[in-house]
């Protein structure tokens, strides 16, 4: 039995997480096999720090991994509890 669709604000069915990641992978294959030049949003969590000698910043994330990126590639730049399992955007969030 499929597992029911719930319906956003604008009463179109929404996608589950996995729907929706199935279709950004489609996405994102089909733009590396036309060689297809994106502009990708990422939201990444940790801390940041500028990295020396350069005009680029360096962001932790959580499980160790670090990336580097310029200014120039931010969209927005948020504040977030130090525990996000318990603010009130990750609230209505499930793990998988």
């Amino acid at each position: 039995m499929a597992s029911p669709r719930s319906e956003s604000a604008s009463g179109h069915a929404a996608s589950s997480p996995e729907d929706t990641a199935r279709g950004i992978n489609a996405r994102l294959a089909e733009a590396a096999a036309r060689g297809e030049t994106l502009e990708v949003i990422l939201v990444l969590r940790g801390k940041v720090r500028a990295a020396r000698g350069s005009d680029r910043w360096r962001i932790r994330e959580a499980g160790g991994r670090v990336l580097t990126f310029r200014a120039t590639a931010v969209v927005a730049a948020t504040p977030v509890s130090a525990r996000p399992e318990t603010s009130p955007r990750a609230a209505g969030r499930t793990r998988v």
